[in-house]
């Protein structure tokens, strides 16, 4: 198994590359430019390199002089795919180490392939660093008490230790991804999803021509879910006129997917099952806030919201069924010790799992379009982005529903702000919880051939208690935190704390509010509601920004968010 990058600016040449390359065995990564070809390379460490010469936003040759400067050099070959024969472009190119050069008006697959045997049955070839003024380093051995390993010493500081090298941590997850790539008719029919001018006679003929994808379809059509007087269905364009287009589209890209992951038992607390429901989950909601923020004709946006909902979590999946062991021991590191979750990750493993991710999208040679959303949404700037912001949203209020991965899945509240990003500034779509529970349950039951009905119980039991939701106005009212209190308890909701009259009938109050120093809810304010409530008064304070000193003995202790859901669960439960 070889591991081979292509970069070329042009869609469909990188695809038929890759689909090729898929077909023949290899592991494949898609880049658009140089610069997404850097960072692929850190993340996805090739044996071989396709690299096209003129490109935007950073050429091929410009990508190859960054890659010289590499620290250690980093081994492998490339492979120049040129449209034009501009011999100083490519006698540039051979002195910086390419191995060979392809014209694309004489391309061939034969051709193609041939020259990724050569190249990979060839010697090793390397950039390598050209250093024009050596320099003089002088080395000294660490001292008796410090390692040379900066990780080691990252991990002592944090108080935990090393599980895996950066190197062994990917090489594992390489392992377990491959043979993995989606089925050509699969990538036919993402294709097509994140295509405007698709239509279902398309569609139908791509999934006719994969029986087992057929098959499945059609079963679902069949299904309870879709009963109709009219009697069974037995083609895939019947199907699609009884169950239509965007069903049948998501139905064939969710089972190909899931297919096209590693599949293991549950473990440590991850369930397979409850992470596809997630999953599910996501993207159903991600379709509807991009349907509600676009006309109604934006159809393909809300294909590509779906898909990239479908696939958001794929580096999470793999990383607990890859990394069972490694995940329970960083989680009780995170419970021992408070430091965050990425970077206990990144020490212990020597990658964070956003690396993970993006592997796992290389590997499955995703659209762009939906890679590039899933990989900002992971990433700082998911605020910034609004398919990105769209996801992050989908994927928090997917966790208020309950419809989580594992207990641990953090809720927070909305700023106004993001929730004007992923809609547009429209008002978020109104949701009927009940029945996208029901679909997705419906949905699991389908594909997973499981007709278990524990797979329908609720992740934490609901209680009976009445508990009080204050929460700052300046909060978008799509509200994770509140959608999971109501599963939980009887909830009433206010943009102001309770009377003193209203805290002798509630047994609880939870707080939302932007920041634990200013506007309506501070320690001053919440104090008198626990004196005229009661001292017993239970109350759970949440902010998004916390800079007040923490007070010895006082009970009333701000909680950043994003909260794991199973506090809030531990609080409602706690109640008497």
């Amino acid at each position: 198994m070889s591991h081979i990058l292509v970069v070329d600016d042009e869609a469909v040449i990188r695809e038929l590359i890759a689909a090729v390359l898929h077909g023949a065995g290899h592991v494949v990564a898609c880049a658009g430019n140089g610069r997404e070809g850097l960072a692929a390379v850190h993340a996805f460490p090739p044996d071989l390199i396709i690299l096209d010469i003129n490109m935007p936003e950073m050429d091929g040759l410009t990508m190859l002089r960054k890659l010289q400067a590499l620290a250690p050099p980093r081994k492998f070959r490339v492979l120049l795919l040129t449209g034009l024969l501009d011999k100083q472009r490519i006698m540039e190119a051979a002195k910086l180490g390419v191995s060979g050069c392809i014209l694309k008006n004489k391309f061939s697959v034969d051709d193609l392939m041939a020259r990724v045997r050569q190249n990979l049955d060839g010697a090793s070839a390397q950039i390598i660093p050209k250093n024009t003024e050596p320099e003089t380093v002088e080395h000294k051995s660490p001292p008796a008490n410090e390692t040379a390993d900066p990780n080691e010493a990252m991990a002592r500081a944090l108080g935990v230790k090393v599980l895996l090298t950066r190197d062994e941590c990917l090489e594992r997850a390489q392992q377990a991804l491959h043979g993995k790539a989606l089925s050509g008719v699969v990538a036919q029919v993402i294709q097509l999803a994140t295509t405007p001018l698709s239509n279902a006679t398309q569609l139908g003929e791509s999934i006719s021509h994969d029986p087992i994808l057929s098959a499945k379809v059609l079963r679902v059509a069949n299904s309870t879910a879709y009963a109709t007087s009219r009697g069974p269905v037995t083609t895939v364009f019947d199907a699609i006129k009884k169950i239509g287009f965007a069903a049948v589209r998501n139905i064939a890209a969710t089972v190909g997917i899931i297919d096209a992951m590693p599949s293991a038992a549950a473990r440590d607390g991850f369930d397979p099952i409850r992470s596809w429901q997630h999953s599910f989950a996501v993207a159903m909601l991600a379709e509807r806030f991009v349907a509600a923020a676009h006309d109604s004709n934006q159809s393909a946006a809300a294909a590509v919201a779906y898909l990239a909902g479908l696939c958001h979590d794929l580096g999470e999946i793999l990383f607990q069924t890859c990394f069972g062991e490694e995940c329970r021991q960083i989680q009780e590191a995170h419970a021992r010790t408070g430091h965050p979750l990425a970077e206990l990750e990144k020490v212990m493993l020597g990658t964070p799992t956003s690396e993970l991710i993006g592997l796992t999208m290389a590997s499955l040679s995703l659209p762009d379009a939906i890679r590039g959303p899933i990989e900002i949404m992971h990433g700082p700037n998911a605020a910034k982005d609004p398919l990105g912001c769209v996801l992050l949203l989908a994927d928090i209020y997917a966790n208020g529903m309950l419809l989580a991965a594992s207990p641990r899945s953090p809720v927070r509240g909305f700023a106004t702000a993001e929730c004007d990003m992923a809609m547009a500034k429209k008002p978020p779509p109104s949701l009927d919880r009940e029945k996208i529970r029901a679909e997705i349950f419906a949905l699991t039951m389908l594909l997973s051939r499981i007709s278990d009905p524990h797979l329908m119980d609720p992740l934490f039991p609901p209680g009976k208690s009445t508990v009080w939701l204050a929460r700052e106005s300046m909060l978008s009212k799509l509200d994770p935190v509140e959608v999971a209190l109501e599963s939980l308890a009887k909830v009433k909701t206010a943009s102001r704390l309770p009377t003193p009259e209203e805290a002798k009938g509630i047994k609880a109050l939870v707080i939302e509010s932007a920041d634990a120093a200013l506007g309506p809810f501070t320690r001053p304010n919440l104090a008198a509601v626990k004196s005229t409530g009661g001292a017993n008064l239970p109350i759970l304070w949440l902010v998004h920004k916390n800079e007040i000193a923490a007070v010895a003995g006082d009970s009333l202790q701000p909680m950043l968010m994003p909260t794991p859901l199973e506090t809030l669960a531990r609080f409602i439960s706690d109640i008497k």
